[in-house]
């Protein structure tokens, strides 16, 4: 509160500025109003049109100090403050950009966003299309086949006109031939630009056969059962032998046998000694002169020839050159009157013979 100075002159106490109508907290004046009825400067308009009186600072009774502080606005009534309750001029008004505005941006950066996913849709639809006419397979071709016919291929490898290329898989492909179709072997899978899918296959021959708790199965070279249940008994007149021409194999130690899959053994010695001589046999076409293998000592193999030579190859080492060995001395012993007995070629170099009856 401004300090209250008290000013003599000739008629005492200088009084003026509460006979104007100003009163102060202390002031002795009766017609006074309590402090939390006057505004904040201490002044109290007595009418409606006070404020065009003068500035009530005007009067001597407030400090110098004070006065520097206030405001030039406040003592010229020129601010908005004292123009009157809830008014401002034009100019002090805040313009606010319109709400639309903001949302007109965010339209915008949305249709850019569904621009370019609309692209991305057409480009990868595209590149459907193009793929989908690119690599349809439009014909399929067969090579390497004599016994099985290019539709009994086509349809045992689950391959169709219409498929797609990208989708074939040469290892389903196979499983499919081997399920389907045990005489074939699935060599590859290839296609070429104009559409053409070709399969080279090989069809896998019958070369040997066993006979497995009563149960006869034909085999390939390669151990691959192909046949089993075989029945040979009560075959009528005129009907070919389902064995003919084929090795019968003594000695596996059979562990599971199914067709279209390759003989399990528990030895797997004796399955490395079948391989190495049926392919010979097969190579050489003996399959007219040899008419048993005997597997059951891997390191001493034996042969049976159906002119009734016994054949002894040792391991399977050399298996070609003790195969010829033997060609060359059963044909000589034949040339020389001689039958039967037992060849030795297990040395391919030196072969022996040791005739029948002799110890």
């Amino acid at each position: 509160m401004a300090r209250r100075e008290e000013q003599t002159g000739s008629g005492g106490p200088n009084l003026a500025w509460q006979q104007g109508g100003y009163h102060m907290q202390d002031s002795p004046c009766e017609h006074a109003v309590p402090i939390n009825e006057q505004n904040d400067t201490g002044y109290l308009p007595v009418s409606p049109d006070s404020r065009d009186r003068g500035n009530p600072f005007d009067d001597g009774a407030v400090d110098e100090d004070l006065r520097k502080q206030r405001s030039r606005s406040v003592e010229a009534h020129d601010s908005t403050f004292w123009i009157g309750p809830g008014q401002a001029p034009e100019d002090a008004v805040i313009q606010r950009e319109p709400r639309d505005k903001g949302k007109g941006r965010n339209t915008s950066a949305l249709k850019a966003l569904l621009c370019i996913g609309a692209a991305l849709v057409l480009m990868v639809v595209g590149t459907m299309i193009f793929m989908h006419l690119r690599y349809t397979i439009r014909q399929i071709r067969v090579e390497g086949n004599s016994e099985c016919s290019d539709q009994e291929v086509i349809a045992a490898s689950g391959i169709s006109v219409g498929m797609n290329m990208l989708t074939v898989d040469r290892e389903k492909v196979e499983k499919n031939l081997a399920a389907n179709s045990s005489l074939l072997r699935l060599i590859s899978v290839k296609w070429d630009d104009s559409g053409t899918l070709v399969l080279t296959v090989r069809e896998r021959h019958r070369a040997s056969y066993i006979t497995c708790n009563g149960i006869i199965c034909i085999l390939d070279n390669h151990g691959m059962v192909l046949q089993e249940n075989v029945q040979i008994a009560n075959l009528q007149d005129g009907e070919p032998d389902p064995l003919e021409g084929l090795v019968r194999v003594e000695g596996f130690s059979v562990r599971y046998y199914r067709k279209g899959r390759v003989l399990e053994l528990y030895n797997q010695k004796q399955m490395d000694a079948y391989w190495d001589a049926m392919l010979e046999i097969q190579v050489m076409s003996l399959t007219d002169v040899v008419e048993v293998l005997y597997v059951t000592d891997t390191d001493n193999l034996y042969l049976a020839t159906r002119d009734g030579f016994s054949v002894r190859l040792g391991d399977s080492e050399d298996m070609h050159a003790k195969l010829r060995a033997m060609q060359l001395t059963v044909r000589w012993l034949q040339e020389n009157g001689k039958a039967g007995g037992t060849v030795d070629v297990s040395n391919p170099v030196e072969p022996t013979w040791i005739p029948e009856g002799t110890g």
